[in-house]
């Protein structure tokens, strides 16, 4: 049986998870949306270069 004081510590813990993902989740989206926009007006060749450059960009991210 947990200690009142290691119940408190695992909902900290829990808690600070939770907020880390909302708080990456942002991070992603903010660069993805500037890139997205900088993407409309480029020939289709150069939009897939950048399009594989995110995609590995967003698995080095997800790997924190």
């Amino acid at each position: 049986m947990l200690s009142s004081t290691a119940w408190v510590w695992a909902f900290q813990l829990v808690s600070m998870q939770k907020e880390l993902h909302k708080q990456m989740t942002v991070m992603v989206a903010v660069p993805v949306n500037k890139e997205g926009k900088r993407m409309e007006g480029m020939p289709s060749a150069n939009c897939k270069i950048l399009n594989h450059s995110i995609c590995i960009h967003l698995q080095a991210v997800s790997l924190f």
